[in-house]
């Protein structure tokens, strides 16, 4: 199998999706006898992941790699089990209002403020820089490079988080947590 080729070829993927993908397609190739995958061998493989967001992470990843070797997928769509779609957890007020208070310094209290408030991802928000801030709320590249703008109706807020901005340099919250 030529996986980087396939890796190089497919350049505009985020890293992660290039280790997911580069991860399932090296665990496929240590199963074959032959250079390339038949579709009794992606099938068996496949077949090994019952249900959830590995099976279909599996299942993309193949699926572009027999685009990028111009074969077809020929298999049923209902022939592999699907993910559960699970309805998003969410935290109630009293509970966001805990994480702030018990938020260890200035910049972890703004991190979470800015997390809820906004309901952006927190990839999007470690990407923030004092040029995100509009007067009226937030303008960032979201997922799949699109620009978004998070308006900000709570004017106190947006007030406390530019003061934030003039201290920071750089990503307003650069560090993971």
């Amino acid at each position: 199998m030529n996986i980087n080729g396939f890796i190089k070829h497919y350049d505009g993927l985020s890293e992660l999706t290039k280790v997911a993908y580069d991860n399932t397609l090296t665990m496929l190739e240590r199963r074959l006898n032959t250079n390339e995958p038949t579709d009794d061998d992606v099938r068996e493989f496949l077949k090994e992941f019952k249900v959830g967001t590995t099976l279909q992470r599996h299942k993309s990843a193949i699926k572009r790699y027999f685009t990028y070797k111009q074969r077809p997928w020929t298999f049923d769509s209902k022939e592999f089990a699907t993910a559960h779609k699970k309805l998003p957890h969410y935290l109630r007020r009293e509970q966001i209002e805990l994480l702030i208070e018990h938020a260890q310094d200035k910049h972890e209290r703004m991190f979470v403020k800015t997390l809820f408030i906004t309901g952006m991802r927190i990839a999007e928000l470690r990407s923030l820089t004092k040029d995100s801030l509009e007067p009226d709320g937030v303008k960032f590249i979201g997922k799949r490079g699109k620009e978004r703008f998070v308006p900000v109706l709570d004017a106190d807020f947006m007030e406390e988080l530019k003061d934030y901005a003039r201290e920071c340099k750089g990503k307003l919250f650069p560090q993971r947590y």
